[in-house]
């Protein structure tokens, strides 16, 4: 059994504020999609603790993102380079492993993207929405190569990993869901219908890639989670030891709802999965950590802005990015660790 440990430095000194606008979200390599739930908010290191062993987060770089971009989205490159999107005005600011700027532009007003990523040949490749597509683009905006791809319904999300290619869930008109998978270097696809998954229809849903499989979380209550096999499409819930939420915290004293409590993306931390659960009406949030299976081990109810919005896995530990708000908006990255005592 493990639990979290929030160091009191972290409490908040005034109301945490809507950072960003609402968007979907994805990981390894990584897109994840910033939220308006999001603020990490710690300075000094952060450590988890279990029975026997402790997880350390330090920070190592931050970037301010200019009052300009406003943006939606943040997508982790396979040479640890950052997209920073902005939805609205289709800008968008690269950034190296450090967090510091080395290509800005924005994309074609043709393109309506569901992912990107940032490669390593100065090229963006995206997985556009419609007419369904796969796209390269230059890091000055400029449109290299269009692939048009069949799709069994309407793309909800999609994530992207050097060793599976894209990854995406689709929807079809019954409602029904469908994970596609791209084969490598190719044009080809194997769709996987996913007929066991329940979970709410009209709540967004974000994809995570891992190294053979990927993950989708249900933004709305209940929060759903599973795991996806990319070799059979066999899906595992993740298991829980109760509802997230009770009664109390959706319904104030006087009988009107709050403000809703939306799910960002489950992290993938390699033999473990970390989700936020956050109040956007509040600071408070819920961090729910399971097992490799898939089963919760702890929870742990906080009342300050933090949240943990992507992980990328390596032997040593592995990395974790996400965003914070102090007087501005930065974007951060985190080094995390092992320690045994």
């Amino acid at each position: 059994m493990s639990r979290f440990t929030v160091p009191a430095d972290l409490a908040p000194k005034a109301a945490a504020r809507p950072i960003l606008s609402t968007a979907k979200a994805t990981p390894q390599i990584l897109a994840v999609f910033l939220t308006p739930l999001v603020a990490l908010i710690s300075l000094s290191p952060i450590e988890v603790n279990a029975q026997q062993e402790s997880i350390i987060l330090e920070q190592e770089a931050s970037w301010r993102v200019p009052d300009s971009l406003a943006p939606t989205r943040l997508f982790v490159g396979p040479e640890g380079t950052v997209l920073v999107y902005a939805e609205g005005s289709r800008g968008f600011v690269i950034l190296d492993h450090d967090l510091s700027p080395i290509h800005e532009g924005s994309l074609p007003n043709t393109l309506s993207p569901v992912a990107l990523i940032p490669l390593a040949n100065a090229e963006i490749e995206i997985l556009i929405r419609q007419p369904p597509a796969i796209a390269r683009v230059s890091t000055d905006g400029e449109l290299q190569q269009l692939s048009h791809i069949r799709i069994p319904g309407e793309t909800l999300d999609a994530a992207y990993t050097p060793s599976l290619g894209w990854a995406a869930l689709f929807k079809s008109p019954d409602g029904s869901l469908t994970i596609g998978f791209q084969k490598q270097s190719s044009d080809s696809w194997v769709y996987l219908p996913l007929a066991e998954i329940s979970a709410p229809t009209q709540s967004s849903v974000y994809v995570t890639a891992t190294k053979n499989a990927v993950v989708l979380t249900w933004a709305d209550a209940p929060h759903s989670v599973y795991v996806v096999s990319h070799h059979t499409g066999q899906s595992t819930a993740f298991v829980r030891r109760g509802p997230i939420v009770s009664d109390s915290d959706s319904i104030s004293p006087n009988g009107l709802p709050l403000a809703p409590w939306v799910s960002l993306p489950t992290v993938w931390l390699g033999d473990a999965y970390l989700q936020t659960i956050s109040d956007t009406g509040s600071d408070r949030r819920v961090l729910v950590q399971y097992d490799a299976q898939g089963v919760e081990t702890t929870r742990r109810h906080i009342n300050i802005p933090l949240a943990f919005s992507a992980g990328v896995p390596d032997d040593d530990g592995g990395t974790v990015w996400g965003a914070r708000r102090l007087n501005s908006l930065e974007i951060t990255r985190y080094r995390w660790r092992r320690t045994r005592r």
